[in-house]
């Protein structure tokens, strides 16, 4: 039982700091053709990675920071033939690494 316990309160504990820290993160893995990844982050320090291998691949990321001081970071890179890629960034301080390697 204090297993249990112990195990809830550090569960609560961290999501609660979390949510608190106010931080996007998103990484994404594709293998294969004709695959789409959205990403969308708002209010916070946004950072984001898109890892696509195949042909016919898109990604398209938005990225809005709240307050000065708070940062978006994208890194996207596509392997493959026929790749798009479309990032937007607003407010804060930006970074965008996008890679794309074709035969």
């Amino acid at each position: 039982m204090k297993m249990m316990t112990a195990l809830a309160l550090i569960l609560a504990s961290s999501s609660a700091a979390y949510a608190a820290n106010l931080n996007n993160e998103s990484f994404i893995q594709q293998v294969g053709s004709n695959n789409t990844a959205t990403v969308a982050q708002n209010k916070g320090n946004n950072s984001q990675a898109t890892v696509q291998v195949g042909q016919y691949n898109g990604v398209l990321s938005q990225q809005t920071g709240g307050i000065a001081g708070q940062t978006n970071n994208s890194g996207n890179i596509q392997i493959g033939s026929d790749n798009t890629a479309q990032i937007t960034q607003k407010n804060g301080t930006m970074t965008k690494r996008p890679t794309r390697i074709a035969p």
